[in-house]
């Protein structure tokens, strides 16, 4: 986490919808304003489309409706598999925390929750190119920030190739305090396309691309 948040900054709204993200991913980054690629002419799938709905479901329910309440979290995951010390830190290396796994007939999701220093929230699913849209979580952000009574601030749009071979694409939006001076929460979608190199427990073929849903909140 402290790698991505190094790697975020500047300013611009998170827009459109995601789909083609592979092909997005190879491409050389364009200057902002960026965001998301646009929808295909074809359109979406209902399949494609109810599992990023699912996927924005299980962050709102874990990560706006639970967090930072850890105990509410765990509580929420009592009934979900726990990941061993190992696989915890295959996620959040030497960050400390504790996760979960969440099995549908649509995804395997990996919940994780970071300890502090860094308190986040996360939920992340292995895709084989992407999902069609965003727009269920963006839904879910947009209504968390009006529940708090302040506007949601977009962020730029960055892209890092991971020494170990995977790219990473981050397109980040926050919340800042009642002052408005200093970033509250800050909330994070990251793509990182594998390229054809990811053979994990949630291996589902295609170039191999996670996508995630983070929600960080600023310690005092």
């Amino acid at each position: 986490m402290k790698r991505v948040r190094e790697a975020v900054a500047g300013a611009v709204m998170i827009v459109g919808v995601l789909t083609n993200v592979a092909a997005a991913q190879e491409a050389t980054p364009q200057p902002p304003p960026a965001q998301f690629p646009g929808p295909s002419p074809e359109g979406p799938s209902s399949e494609d489309v109810a599992a990023a709905t699912e996927l924005a479901e299980v962050f709102e329910d874990f990560c706006l409706k639970r967090f930072p309440d850890d105990e509410a979290v765990k509580a929420g995951a009592q009934d979900l598999t726990a990941m061993t010390p190992d696989q915890v830190k295959g996620i959040l290396k030497d960050d400390p925390g504790i996760g979960w796994y969440k099995k549908t007939p649509l995804a395997l999701y990996k919940i994780t929750l970071e300890l502090p220093p860094y308190h986040a929230c996360a939920v992340r699913r292995m895709t084989a190119n992407g999902i069609p849209t965003v727009k269920p979580y963006l839904a879910a952000i947009t209504a968390f920030a009006a529940a708090q009574g302040r506007p949601l601030q977009g962020q730029q749009a960055q892209k890092m190739n991971l020494p170990t071979g995977p790219t990473v694409t981050i397109f980040p939006q926050a919340i800042a305090d009642v002052t408005g001076q200093r970033i509250q929460t800050q909330f994070m979608v990251l793509l990182t396309n594998y390229h054809h190199q990811y053979g994990g427990e949630d291996y589902v073929g295609g170039v191999g691309l996670e996508v995630r849903y983070v929600r960080q909140e600023k310690q005092p």
